[in-house]
């Protein structure tokens, strides 16, 4: 297993001066920052790319300063971003100066929005294969990050965005954490409890860890248990518990030792499911990511090869939002507002949806 703390890496490019936001408005505000979309000026060309800016006010921490807490979680996410490098990560390109009190993080653009908002948009158009082909991105980031040592601990529908070729990456490692032994310059790459995240994707561990003030030291079976959640949404359609309204409804289920309930609205075949109840067995006995990947390629292989990406996927693109680059065509709609095809004529029309698109805060 290779330890990101032995990972080389070059302090983040600071692009200060080359980044030019496209709107005077954020395009998403999350819980604790926001996203601008931008364009970075650089000598081989004009990309579009996100901003992310933290609300200092927002955070918080027993016995801290705003400040420092801020500080902190800025260090922890550049110290690990930034050595992350993988087809299945949202690659970090640098910081800027200018957004906000504190400095914001740079990634690539990605047109298609988070995975959330794109099955939202697309449900009905995606086959058993192209869902699957989702989940296979998904596990292998997930794999590539827990070979690294990295712990995400935020996985969940949101964290994961859609590129311009359909392919699925993992994003925002703020609650992320590298385990095991590093040297002192990099203890800052631990994370310090393991954070609730988002709910509806949490592991049940975690919120009984948090009830009871236990500090346990994070593992990626946690994450394997979201991974089951991002497995039942693609497959699904809906979020996990999308029949409970409450999120603390949900916290109640969990803290039960509850699991969500196979869907009724859409049939899950026996092999899939059965996939998605290992992810969510007791701690000790999930799958691993590398099992989970294995379990996803013996099933993508049974699948007809007219499921693979590009073969039989057709999504609509709205002529104002389709923009050449250097001469390849490439999908700059936001999911976070869809296109989506008129009943009485062959224009497309926007329709906001209120998800997030590029990057998660």
């Amino acid at each position: 297993m290779l330890s990101i703390g032995r990972v080389a890496s070059e302090p983040p490019l600071d692009l200060t001066g080359q980044i030019r936001r496209l709107h005077k408005d954020n395009v998403f505000a999350g819980g604790f920052g926001d996203i601008h979309k931008c364009l970075y000026h650089r000598p081989s060309g004009t990309i579009e790319v996100a901003v992310k800016t933290l609300r200092f006010w927002a955070m918080s921490e027993q016995g801290k300063s705003t400040h420092d807490v801020v500080e902190k979680y800025l260090r922890r996410e550049l110290g690990i971003w930034r050595r992350l490098d993988h087809p299945n990560i949202v690659p970090l390109l640098g910081t800027v100066s200018g957004f906000g009190p504190h400095i914001s993080l740079v990634s690539l653009w990605m047109p298609n929005g988070t995975l959330q908002a794109f099955l939202a948009a697309h449900d009905d158009k995606l086959a058993i294969g192209h869902r699957f082909h989702l989940l296979k991105d998904v596990a292998a980031g997930l794999q590539y990050l827990h070979e690294c040592s990295v712990i995400h601990g935020d996985l969940t529908g949101r964290n994961v965005l859609i590129d311009e070729r359909f392919r699925a990456r993992l994003v925002d490692f703020g609650y992320s954490t590298a385990i095991g032994d590093l040297p002192d310059s990099l203890a800052y790459l631990h994370w310090t409890s393991q954070q609730p995240g988002s709910i509806r994707w949490t592991a049940p561990e975690k919120v009984r860890q948090q009830q009871s003030d236990d500090n346990v030291e994070p593992a990626g079976n946690s994450d394997i248990y979201s991974f089951g959640c991002i497995m039942l949404q693609v497959l699904s359609g809906n979020i996990p518990w999308s029949e409970i309204k409450a999120d603390m409804t949900v916290v109640l289920r969990l803290a039960n030792g509850e699991n969500p309930q196979r869907p009724m609205s859409r049939r899950i075949d026996d092999e899939h499911w059965a996939v998605i109840q290992k992810c969510w067995l007791p701690v000790g006995d999930r799958f691993s990511a590398e099992q989970v990947l294995g379990e996803l390629d013996s099933i993508l292989t049974s699948l007809p090869s007219s499921s693979s990406f590009g073969k039989s996927i057709t999504l609509p693109i709205a002529p104002s939002q389709t923009r050449q680059d250097r001469g390849v065509t490439r999908l700059t709609a936001d999911v976070f507002e869809p296109f989506t095809p008129e009943s009485s004529s062959a224009k497309q029309k926007s329709v906001k949806t209120g998800h997030k698109t590029s990057a998660s805060s």
